[in-house]
């Protein structure tokens, strides 16, 4: 590698690193990166059969080669959001150095190769890409899709194979990479003989075309129910062409932009239809005009070309954009960015390096550094998507859903609703309003919502098994039965309805069904809260030793679970161990001092024990204690002690 290279590199490299800096503080957002990475069990477990499984997808797509890399972070650093998102800076490093050398390998001269490559690499377009740990995909596919470009210039077939199935491992369109090879290979660029060349691309076609069907499967079940499904093709050019020209507009001028950009339907009358049209026509014709007398030129046109097409067919689109979608695009578009600067060196020589720098210094490290500084903050993103978008049922409740685990109710509900108000069919934001109000003393109105949900989602497993929970909480436990049964019917692996429905079983006196769903959770996870359920069946069941085995384990585990302290001071009460249920009723009494039915077991023991004055002391703070809304069926003989 040359000298003038390195520096090449090294600048490239401080460059987009000291951009990206301030990433590596960010936090995980409320978009996607929970399927993606915090709540993933694929992530947590790492069974790696499961993960490659052609079959088993991530929200409707497969990308194996992310969740592998996002599982191995876990086990290195957890859930350390930092580390997360210093990876993907990594990965754009990485990607940079690729590009200039792919630049290279196609005889860009050194000084277009770092120049484009710059553009490429600090553009505000990418921000989604590197800044969003679930935007990685579009990073590792970049990433393995160069290597093979470069690989297969090289007439290294073998190793280029490899990269291109990591590449198509780590997103759908990943598929254009074959197309790429196709041109360069066709250019003649190159090593590869022409004939091993053919046969090589026929086996890349093949691969694309697998891993198409893959995409097609997989979101269909996104895009079917949707408008975009029924459109017919010229209601979509007529979006279609609105959306190629603000991405064109976007790559010079990168203002405005948002999370995403919703379209709606035109006609071919309307003038900007035929703007944008005439827009993207004009701008393919200027590069096909130029591939005339630089084969480079029409090199990169087809990796602009290809790299846009993908997502225009494969996702739900045209009815938005989105920043990301331009990620693969941009490899050829920052080339040929800078070429169209070169007439101006007509006028002055140095005048295209001054237009690039005060491009760069006034538009895109401005908008590229305010962009980075919304992705670090999940609030940030939805407030100026909402700026941008006020009416779109989506952002609000991406808000709302975000105060939610925060803890800010008094902010989530009031976001929820407007999103309802604009969706009232949206599941997630149904469902958390109900869990709002269910958790602020309202169950009676969160079971309504609920039951809203379900009229026009029947087969929410979250929605039934809630209403399972809030129905048996307020005594209606057949009621509750049927609903936590049809989400165990539902998702025979939901932990929570299973659990739910446990307890149901104990208040409807079944026990033995009880304890079958309790051993059944048991077996999947030690909980203090599950060993404490069971404890508290197998009291009933009338096995008091077997119930102080499992409570002690459970305030083991936790020394705050206050139920499997009650649960270990009655099963010792009725072996006849008096001291050690007193002392077991005093923990638990310590962990929470406002239960009241814990000072009135007590009152039992001392009572049983002797200890009237105890006894008295301990029913008095019993029913100081009791809600006077609830009048359990201990309070009478708790009154009695005091006698």
């Amino acid at each position: 590698m040359r000298s003038r290279e390195r520096r090449s590199l090294l600048l490239l490299v401080l460059a987009t690193a000291l951009l990206y800096l301030p990433t590596l503080s960010a936090e995980f957002v409320g978009f996607d990166d929970d399927d993606y990475v915090t709540a993933n069990p694929d992530v947590q477990q790492l069974d790696v059969l499961r993960i490659f499984d052609l079959h088993h997808t991530t929200l409707a797509d497969w990308t194996p080669v992310v969740t592998l890399s996002y599982a191995i972070e876990y086990r290195l650093f957890g859930l350390d959001a930092p580390a997360y998102h210093a990876t993907n800076l990594l990965l754009h490093l990485a990607c940079v150095v690729l590009m200039y050398f792919l630049l290279r390998d196609l005889e860009v001269s050194a000084s277009l190769a770092l120049l484009g490559t710059l553009v490429f690499a600090i553009h505000p377009l990418q921000v989604e890409s590197v800044a969003w740990v679930s935007s990685r995909k579009n990073l590792l596919a970049a990433l393995f899709g160069l290597a093979f470009c470069r690989e297969f210039l090289a007439a290294r077939s073998l190793s280029a194979t490899l990269f291109l199935l990591l590449a198509l491992g780590s997103k759908g369109t990943a598929v254009v990479f074959p197309l790429w090879a196709a041109v360069l290979w066709a250019c003649r660029f190159g090593a590869l003989p022409r004939r091993a060349g053919a046969l090589w691309l026929a086996a890349f076609a093949v691969l694309a075309a697998v891993r198409g069907l893959l995409s097609i499967a997989s979101q269909a079940l996104v895009i079917a129910p949707s408008a975009a499904g029924s459109m017919r093709l010229s209601e979509r050019l007529t979006i279609i062409g609105r959306v190629l020209a603000t991405q064109l507009r976007q790559f010079f001028l990168p203002y405005d932009l948002s999370l995403y950009y919703p379209w709606t339907l035109g006609h071919w009358g309307d003038p900007r239809v035929l703007a944008s049209w005439a827009a993207v026509i004009g701008a393919a014709a200027t590069v096909l005009w130029l591939a005339r007398r630089d084969v480079r030129i029409g090199v990169l046109g087809s990796f602009i070309a290809f790299g846009l097409l993908p997502t225009l067919n494969i996702l739900p689109a045209p009815y938005f954009q989105a920043d990301r979608y331009a990620h693969l695009a941009l490899v050829g578009g920052a080339v040929l960015g800078v070429l169209l600067l070169r007439p101006l060196g007509r006028i002055h020589q140095r005048l295209p390096a001054v237009v690039l720098a005060l491009w760069c210094a006034l538009v895109a490290v401005p908008t590229s550094t305010a962009r980075i500084a919304v992705w670090r903050n999940t609030e940030a993103l939805w407030n100026l998507s909402l700026r941008d978008t006020p009416n779109v049922a989506f952002f609000w409740n991406g808000l709302g859903t975000y105060y939610l685990k925060k803890g800010d109710t008094e902010n989530a509900e009031p976001a929820l609703r407007r999103a309802l108000e604009l969706a009232p069919d949206l599941e997630l934001a149904r469902f958390n309003l109900a869990l709002i109000l269910a958790n602020h003393g309202k169950p009676a109105e969160g079971i309504a919502e609920l039951n809203v949900l379900l009229d026009s989602h029947p087969e929410s497993v979250r929605g039934q098994q809630l209403l399972g929970q809030l129905l048996g909480e307020q005594g209606e436990n057949e009621q509750a039965m049927l609903h936590l049964d049809t989400a165990l019917r539902l998702d025979p692996a939901d932990k929570l309805a299973r659990y739910h429905r446990a307890r149901t079983l104990a208040r409807l006196h079944r026990f033995d069904a009880a304890a079958q769903d309790f051993e059944e959770l048991l077996r999947q996870s030690r909980a203090a809260v599950l060993l404490s359920g069971l404890a508290a069946v197998r009291l009933q069941q009338g096995r008091p030793a077997d119930a102080v085995a499992l409570a002690r384990q459970a305030t083991q585990g936790d020394p705050h679970q206050v139920e499997a302290w009650d649960t270990l001071g009655q099963g010792l009460a009725a072996t006849g161990a008096g001291a050690g249920a007193e002392s077991a009723l005093r923990s638990g009494i310590e962990a929470n001092p406002q239960a009241a039915e814990l000072w009135y077991r007590l009152a039992v023991v001392r009572a049983t024990r002797g200890d009237r004055d105890g006894a008295r002391d301990a029913a008095g703070q019993a029913l100081q204690r009791l809600d006077n809304s609830l009048h359990p069926a201990w309070e009478n003989d708790a009154r009695d002690l005091l006698q």
